[in-house]
């Protein structure tokens, strides 16, 4: 195996490791955003929804 394939090898296997743990750990934030987003900033819920 040349040093060039085991470089693109270590960068996949990175890659994918990477991108299923942040995908694994956004898991939980995601409901927490989505909830303060409809929210509003102040989390009375009159945020977005009154602004025409």
């Amino acid at each position: 195996m040349t040093l060039f394939r085991a470089i693109v090898l270590a960068g996949c296997g990175a890659t994918f490791t990477g991108a299923g743990w942040l995908s694994y750990a956004g898991v939980g934030a995601e409901d927490q955003t989505v909830q303060s987003v409809r929210q509003g900033s102040l989390g009375n819920g009159s945020g977005n929804a009154d602004v025409k």
